[in-house]
């Protein structure tokens, strides 16, 4: 006997699509965001989902060393790209595609401005 979905309970069906959501998303988001993995793509290209689609070059990866009074096991480190002068991008969260790292999201903040374009940021410190 087959049930339709329209007759299982509505948190049935929310529950169900969003574990597929959540699988696909894993799929597409393959490889960890650590500061060695991006350290492997500086000067690389990573591609903005906007409407009109926007490149950021990944320009530098900083670690950070944690002292002795701070919590250890931390992975924290900062990324910065370089965009476009022709676009701003306000802090936001944005989908960003890489051709070896697959698609992720990260809030992006505007930290600079220079003859060549605007500058961003994105801070990581989670537990590893």
């Amino acid at each position: 006997m087959t049930t339709n979905l329209k007759e299982r309970p509505s948190f049935l069906v929310r529950s169900f699509i969003l574990r597929l959501l959540l699988g696909l998303r894993l799929q597409l988001m393959a490889t960890q965001l650590t500061a060695q993995e991006f350290s492997k793509h500086v000067n690389t290209k990573f591609r903005l989902a906007t409407e009109e689609p926007i490149e950021l070059e990944l320009s530098e990866v900083k670690a950070y060393v944690s002292k002795a009074n701070e919590q250890s096991g931390l992975e924290r480190f900062s990324i910065f790209f370089k965009g476009p002068g022709d676009h701003y991008l306000p802090q936001h969260v944005y989908s960003l595609q890489h051709e070896h790292m697959g698609t992720f999201e990260l809030f992006l903040v505007p930290v600079g401005q220079d003859a060549r374009g605007f500058h961003y940021e994105a801070v990581f410190n989670y537990e590893r």
